[in-house]
């Protein structure tokens, strides 16, 4: 069990366990995704390509901060649940328009993913006004 008494961790909580990844690489043929901007930062520096994107913004699979705050919003049980379909919708959406089959199948990104499958199955949040608290099976 964790408990969340900063806004700000919750969303980092919410981004890192129950969110498919929201960036990706633009480079040619590079299969990297993930969900925070610190690593892209850092994957980008392992390409040589003069004309990267330098703004996450510019690869981007979906606003993870419209989805955050649809969960912030919200005052239902299952705001993560939805909030999750809606992106998962979204990758599908951006791997249509990318022509990212892979997205198509594997919208989570398995590697980083299966090591939190059992959790993500299992963690359930209690909303309080001064804290959140999320019941999983490990963090």
């Amino acid at each position: 069990m964790a408990s969340f008494s900063r806004r700000q961790d919750l969303e980092r909580h919410i981004q890192l366990f129950h969110l498919p990844p929201w960036l990706y690489c633009s480079s040619p043929g590079c299969k990297w995704r993930g969900g925070r901007v610190d690593e892209y930062q850092r994957h980008k520096n392992t390409h040589s390509a003069p004309n990267f994107p330098v703004e996450e913004q510019a690869c981007q699979i979906y606003d993870v901060k419209l989805i955050l705050g649809l969960i912030k919003d919200s005052a239902g049980s299952d705001a993560i649940m939805t909030a999750r379909r809606i992106a998962v919708d979204l990758v599908k959406e951006k791997a249509l328009e990318l022509g990212k089959q892979e997205w198509l199948e594997d919208p989570w990104g398995s590697p980083g993913e299966l090591r939190n499958l059992a959790f993500r199955v299992n963690c359930a949040h209690e909303i309080h006004s001064h804290s959140v608290v999320c019941h999983g099976s490990s963090h």
